[in-house]
């Protein structure tokens, strides 16, 4: 597997916005679910705060379901090759 060309922020190393940010993430999806997109974000903490802000306005609204979008984000990843 190639190495990332970014490097994460782990989540034992955040402190700050970026542990505000992590932990709303945690209470939506879980313990230990912060991707790793998210973790990239979180070298420039607003952009990790906008972006979540922004996912989680389109899981909430609009007339799907979250299973339906998730469903979605997952068939796209498969599509792009996502390897994570």
């Amino acid at each position: 597997m190639n190495q990332p060309r970014v490097k994460l922020v782990e989540m034992d190393q955040v402190q700050g916005l970026v542990k505000e940010v992590f932990d709303d993430i945690q209470q939506v999806r879980g313990p230990g679910r912060v991707s790793n997109l998210f973790k990239g974000y979180a070298l420039v903490p607003e952009i990790l705060k906008a972006n979540w802000e922004r996912s989680k306005a389109i899981m909430r609204g609009g007339r799907l379901t979250v299973k339906f979008k998730e469903a979605v984000m997952v068939a796209l990843a498969e599509l792009n090759r996502c390897t994570y």
